[in-house]
């Protein structure tokens, strides 16, 4: 079971990373402003005793939550903000912001190429959803400039 948890935490970090690495590059391509790095988050499995479909997103979120929050400081050079939030009892919101304004045209066309990713990285999450209680589990991750205007929101299943 330790290697188990083990094997998930690492996938899900090394996919979020290159997940969001590939978003990161929208930044560099877009803006000359901004730097080229990546960003990512690292979660934990909440613990097995989920209650409500809203109460098992919400732990699955706290528990997620500081891991992820810690990852993403060592990428507070592309994005300022950076949140995970649960929304209804189903979706996962990861929510990042540009720390420079980036050409919105450009980073969206870089972004739309991490789609398959971000759907890979979905699937891994998805399971763990529903492993804590998460019944037809939704993730979505919302992309903004810089000034607070919308970028490109990916949402899986699709």
């Amino acid at each position: 079971m330790h290697t188990m948890l083990h094997s998930l935490t690492f996938r899900r970090i090394a996919g979020l990373l290159l997940a969001l690495a590939l978003a990161a590059g929208a930044s560099a391509c877009a803006s000359s402003d901004s730097t080229s790095d990546s960003s990512g988050s690292a979660r934990e499995l909440p613990n097995d005793d989920p209650g409500t479909d809203g109460d098992a997103l919400e732990s699955y979120v706290e528990a997620n939550r500081s891991a992820a929050e810690r990852e993403i400081e060592r990428y507070r050079d592309v994005y300022s903000d950076f949140s995970i939030e649960a929304e209804g009892s189903q979706t996962l919101v990861y929510s990042y912001t540009y720390r420079n304004q980036v050409d919105t045209d450009q980073a969206r066309s870089h972004l739309e190429q991490s789609r398959g990713t971000l759907r890979a990285t979905a699937e891994t999450i998805f399971a763990e959803m529903e492993d804590a209680g998460i019944q037809d589990p939704v993730v979505k991750w919302i992309y903004n400039n810089a000034d607070g205007d919308e970028i490109e929101t990916f949402e899986f299943p699709e």
